[in-house]
C-alpha cells in the first residue's frame, strides 16, 4: 500500500537577503505553511506531495509569520492530487472579499502591527483578473475584490515564468495556453524589510 501524504507543494517565495520559502498545503489540518528546509530535493514539484523531514517551530517566532516552520529536508514524490480536490481545499481557504486582501489595508503593512495572530498566507478567489504593469513599472496581479478592483505585485519567480509563457497573462491567452482561467492566487507577507512587509501574489492555481 501507497504511504498517505498530506503536504502539497504550492509555491515558493524568493526573496533576496532572505531564505527560500517554500509554500506547502497541509491537507489534514487545512492549513497553509511557510517552510524553510536546511535541504531541498531537486525532484521537488509545483502541485505535488512533498514529504517534510523532522519539522520544528522557529526558535523564536516571527509575529509576521506565524505559518513559518523549519525543516531538516524537503523531499519530493512522484504524487500529485487531484486538481479537483485541490481545487476543493484551496476553495475552503479562501479569504473573505468582507476585509482587505491579508487582512490589513494597504500595498505593505509596518512590521510593528504584527501580534502572530494574522496569517502570513490567504487564498484569494479571482475575478476578472489579469496580469499588468504597476506605477512602478512592476508586473501586478489585478483583480475584483468585493466592490472595488485591487492589486498585488508579482514574485520575481510568478513573473519569470509569465514571461517565459509557463503561465499567460490575460483571460484570453490562460484559456488557449492553459485551458482554464486561474480560480485562485496564493498570496503572502514577504519577510519584514526595513520595518514593513510587502503583500505579494505568489502563485495562480
Amino acid at each position: 500500500m501507497r504511504p498517505a501524504f498530506r503536504h502539497v507543494l504550492l509555491a515558493r517565495l524568493d526573496v533576496p537577503s532572505h531564505p527560500l520559502e517554500h509554500i506547502v498545503l497541509d491537507t489534514a489540518s487545512q492549513r497553509l505553511l511557510r517552510v524553510i528546509a536546511r535541504s531541498v530535493e531537486a525532484t521537488c514539484e509545483l502541485a505535488h506531495y512533498v514529504i517534510l523531514e523532522h519539522e520544528s517551530a522557529p526558535p523564536e517566532e516571527d509575529p509576521s509569520r506565524p505559518d513559518l516552520r523549519l525543516v531538516e529536508e524537503l523531499r519530493g514524490t512522484d504524487r500529485a492530487p487531484r486538481r479537483r480536490h485541490l481545487l476543493g481545499w484551496l476553495n475552503e481557504l479562501r479569504a473573505s472579499e468582507r476585509l482587505p486582501p491579508l487582512g490589513i489595508p494597504g500595498p505593505s503593512v509596518a512590521y510593528a502591527r504584527f501580534d502572530g495572530t494574522i496569517a502570513s498566507l490567504t487564498v484569494l478567489e479571482l475575478h476578472g483578473a489579469i496580469i499588468t504593469r504597476g506605477r512602478s513599472g512592476e508586473a501586478v496581479l489585478e483583480f475584483a475584490w468585493g466592490p472595488t478592483r485591487s492589486s498585488l505585485p508579482l514574485t520575481k519567480d510568478l513573473e519569470a515564468r509569465i514571461a517565459a509563457g509557463q503561465l499567460p497573462h490575460d483571460r484570453a491567452s490562460w484559456r488557449a495556453v492553459a485551458g482554464r482561467v486561474p480560480r485562485f492566487a496564493l498570496a503572502a507577507y514577504a519577510p519584514p524589510e526595513r520595518g514593513y512587509c510587502r503583500k505579494l501574489a505568489v502563485e495562480l492555481i
